[in-house]
């Protein structure tokens, strides 16, 4: 990973400056496309907690399915990632839709955001809500991996909707 020079002294600033202003100054110094993840990753290697990293990356603008997206990709737990996207603010159901986007974007299966989600009592009606949200937001790759909302059926793919199905001769 490349520093930036928008937040090389992110960890001088984090002794002086609390998690939510290093962050904001670091955003606001950033233009890279790749700056969420940078800047998150920088937090984590600095010491910061997750809670904090999250809820800073949030307040300083950087959407939600972007902050969890690097949060997973810097090794935290899908059921952390959701814990502290809540924590930050964000709705139950904006939180599943994000971290569930990002774990898509994560190779991770939405069973386990859906686990996740449950785990923490989020609602069925919105988990089921955001995991059909953050579907419908992913580039279709013709089949949609479900999860049971409850039980313990593994997840299986799903048919896309308009996907041409077979039809049987008769």
């Amino acid at each position: 990973m490349t520093s930036l020079s928008a937040f090389a002294d992110l960890k001088t600033d984090l002794t002086t400056l609390s998690p939510a202003e290093a962050m904001q100054k670091a955003v606001d110094a950033c233009s890279s496309a790749s700056c969420a993840q940078d800047l998150i990753t920088e937090m984590l290697d600095a010491g910061v907690s997750l809670n904090d990293t999250m809820a800073a990356a949030i307040a300083a603008g950087i959407p939600a399915a972007d902050a969890a997206s690097a949060a997973l990709a810097n090794n935290q737990s899908v059921a952390d990632v959701l814990a502290a996207t809540t924590a930050a603010g964000v709705s139950n159901a904006d939180a599943v839709a994000a971290v569930n986007t990002a774990a898509q974007n994560n190779q991770i299966d939405s069973a386990l955001v859906v686990a996740a989600a449950q785990n923490q009592n989020i609602s069925e009606a919105d988990i089921g809500a955001a995991i059909a949200q953050s579907q419908s937001q992913s580039p279709a790759t013709g089949t949609v991996t479900t999860a049971p909302v409850g039980g313990s059926t593994p997840a299986r793919p799903a048919p896309v909707v308009g996907a041409l199905q077979p039809v049987s001769p008769n």
